[in-house]
């Protein structure tokens, strides 16, 4: 019997090692614990969703204001000196162009340009139509003259249905008012006691604070209706000049801005660095967050681990190897759970633009920003390093023969 067991021992094929024995030690800890990591990942992965979503919003929405001035077509804006053709501060306006009538006729006529354009911001007031009309009160809505013909710039005027204003009885709505009060193509606006036929809704690009929310008709009508007189907003060109409308119109009351310099000036301005430095705030207090989750759980599996590293030490694992292990824990926490932020920031963006961005009538609100995107993940590869590092030094200094003692 002694006999055919040992032949069966013999016979008995051998066991292959595991495979996590091939990996690195560092590899291999954190890879055996992945289950506990699991936690951890999503955590910090929503974490870092909201904070890439943030950004990413936060950049889709600066570049849809500035970007409609660069879609339009314009070349160069003519407005007051000193007027914020995009106000972004409380106290900011575009400013008056006197004598508009005169000054467009003037630069229509200067070398290169292709057509230009006047814009007139003023307040409308509706009237209600039919019995008892006159008792209720008249309703204010934001209104864009046009002076000329806005077809004649390409790219300018943006049509969801019908056609753009033709005559001086005829106005267009920009889509927001449209889905808000109802007024569709085929409608009748009630203007100063004057009746106003609705040929299309639609927009202007870059033209005002609300373009999507504005009645668009012509400044010769409003200035028989009104005591607005001969003034603009400011003037668009269409160009391949910007230098000669600049020579030819700036003085002490007028500037001449292209889009470069719009997008130049929106970008250094003070209330735009307040809103970038505010959501940094924010995501950096998000990110610091996670990052003291990451230590307090990292620091707990120390502590849970306290056998398995004295017993590393006493057989001789240096120090660093068992240090490289508890921070490659924290910097695949840290890896894993950006790319699940990622991952959830692109459906969060995706839900944005599919059902918020149609209301408020922009083509997207979300946009990823492949720069901001390399830094967040920079920085989280950094504060994971940080959060790694406290709970690896209390590993590295776990004594053998204390733990020895415990067991």
């Amino acid at each position: 019997m002694a006999t055919d067991a040992l032949r069966a021992g013999r016979a008995a094929p051998t066991r292959p090692l595991p495979w996590l024995l091939g990996l690195p030690f560092p590899v291999r800890g954190v890879a055996r614990r992945w289950r506990g990591m699991v936690g951890m990942v999503v955590g910090v992965g929503v974490a870092l969703g909201l904070v890439l979503t943030m950004m990413g919003l936060l950049g889709a929405a600066m570049g849809q204001l500035v970007g409609d001035f660069r879609q339009s077509g314009i070349g160069a804006f003519i407005a007051a000196n000193g007027g914020k053709l995009i106000p972004l501060e409380r106290g900011d306006n575009p400013g008056t162009v006197e004598n508009g009538s005169a000054l467009l006729t003037r630069v229509r006529g200067i070398p290169g340009v292709q057509a230009a354009i006047g814009e007139l911001s003023w307040s409308l007031r509706q009237e209600e139509t039919g019995p008892l009309a006159r008792y209720r009160p008249a309703q204010l809505l934001p209104g864009i003259a046009v002076d000329g013909d806005a077809t004649e710039i390409a790219n300018l005027v943006v049509m969801r249905r019908g056609r753009w204003l033709r005559r001086g009885n005829e106005v267009v709505v920009g889509p927001g008012l449209s889905a808000s009060r109802g007024i569709d193509v085929g409608g009748t606006l009630r203007l100063y006691g004057r009746d106003f036929e609705v040929v299309g809704v639609g927009k202007l690009r870059g033209f005002g604070q609300a373009p999507d929310s504005a009645v668009y008709l012509d400044a010769r009508a409003l200035r028989q209706l009104t005591d607005v007189g001969n003034v603009l907003t400011f003037i668009a060109v269409q160009t391949t000049a910007p230098e000669a409308v600049r020579n030819a119109v700036d003085d002490v009351a007028l500037r001449t801005v292209t889009p470069d310099e719009l997008e130049r000036e929106v970008y250094d301005s003070t209330a735009y660095a307040s809103a970038v430095a505010l959501y940094w705030i924010i995501d950096l207090f998000i990110l610091f967050v996670a990052g003291m989750f990451v230590t307090n759980m990292l620091g707990r599996a120390v502590a849970e681990r306290r056998i398995e590293f004295g017993t590393l030490r006493a057989i001789g694992v240096p120090s660093r190897t068992i240090l490289a292990s508890v921070v490659a824990e924290a910097l695949f926490v840290v890896v894993c759970s950006f790319a699940l932020g990622f991952a959830v920031s692109l459906a969060l963006g995706w839900a944005v633009n599919a059902f918020y961005a149609p209301v408020v009538h922009f083509d997207h609100l979300f946009a990823v920003d492949p720069g901001t995107d390399a830094l967040l993940f920079g920085i989280t590869l950094a504060l994971g390093a940080v959060a790694g590092f406290f709970p690896a030094r209390a590993a590295t200094r776990v004594d053998p023969l204390d733990v020895l003692r415990e067991a």
